[in-house]
């Protein structure tokens, strides 16, 4: 006779097992019995492994291993690196513009309005035109109107009461020699030589002295004369510092020479001269008027009447 298989309940005793799946345990039927619990002595538990215990070296390694990791662990992240800016490519030079050849385009001025007057004058200035061509004698005075003339008049004025003039056009009582030969060249070493190109309008020969010494630094004189006792004007020149010892005595010793024939007046021109070396000064001594002027430094004496 045939057994038939246990019947296989659920934990909670609400369904079982038909073999093919899970099926509700119909109202009525009574619970399964509970499984018989296992005897201690019929399932004994699995006996624990013995711990093995740990060396000594090995334990400090495995601590310090985990020391290292926790010192890993507690270093903060570093932070990333920010990001490189994109290389711009400087901007193309400018080319300056082409520059053509020849003069400047000339700047065309404004146009300004005019106003009733001006266009009063421009009609009578056609009228007059026209007229002028009609007629050949009106073409001069219209071209003459319309260029224009120079300021002034044609005619010379009239002679001053001091202008020189006549034998009034020499210095009084001075000659070539006086100047020339016995103050420049006898007294005093220069060398005088005739000028290769005299200034006519002032007279028709020239005499050229200069001084001795040095040639970056130099004294000259120019005389210009029509002949030995008809002197018309005479300068000398110091290129000496203002201040220096050669130019005072220079100009001193001119005065001195110009008044050889008015004695009485020597002295009072040499005081003017030696104070007034270094400055732009004029006097008037025995109808010869000196002046001193720094740029260039000289002093030249021309006849007063």
């Amino acid at each position: 006779m045939n057994q038939r298989p246990p019947v296989h309940y659920s934990p909670d005793g609400r369904y079982w097992w038909d073999g093919a799946a899970w099926r509700p345990v119909a109202p009525g039927t009574p619970a399964p019995p509970a499984p018989p619990a296992a005897s201690p002595s019929t399932q004994p538990a699995p006996p624990v492994p013995p711990v093995p215990p740990v060396p000594p070296v090995q334990a400090v390694q495995a601590v310090q291993a985990v020391q290292a990791v926790q010192a890993v662990q507690a270093v903060p992240p570093v932070p990333p690196a920010p990001p490189v800016p994109p290389v711009v490519p400087p901007p193309p030079p400018v080319q300056p513009a082409m520059q053509l050849p020849g003069p400047p385009m000339p700047v065309r001025p404004p146009v300004r309005s005019t106003g009733p007057g001006k266009a009063v004058t421009v009609l009578v200035t056609v009228a007059a035109l026209l007229v002028g061509m009609l007629g050949g004698g009106v073409v001069g005075a219209l071209a003459g109107t319309v260029t224009g003339t120079p300021p002034g008049s044609s005619e010379p004025p009239p002679m001053t009461e001091n202008f020189p003039e006549g034998d009034d056009r020499y210095l009084p009582g001075v000659t070539v020699t006086l100047i020339a030969k016995q103050w420049l060249e006898q007294a005093n070493s220069w060398t005088c030589t005739p000028g290769p190109d005299p200034d006519l309008e002032r007279a028709k020969h020239e005499t050229r002295c200069e001084g001795p010494g040095r040639t970056d630094l130099y004294l000259s004189a120019v005389i210009n004369h029509d002949d030995d006792a008809k002197v018309t004007d005479i300068r000398v020149e110091c290129s000496y510092r203002a201040g220096s010892p050669m130019c005072r005595s220079l100009f001193e010793k001119f005065a001195d020479a110009l008044l050889q024939s008015q004695r009485e007046l020597i002295k009072p021109a040499t005081d003017w001269a030696e104070k007034n070396v270094d400055r732009d000064s004029a006097a008037v001594f025995g109808g010869i008027r000196m002046e001193i002027s720094l740029s260039p430094h000289e002093m030249r004496a021309t006849p007063w009447v």
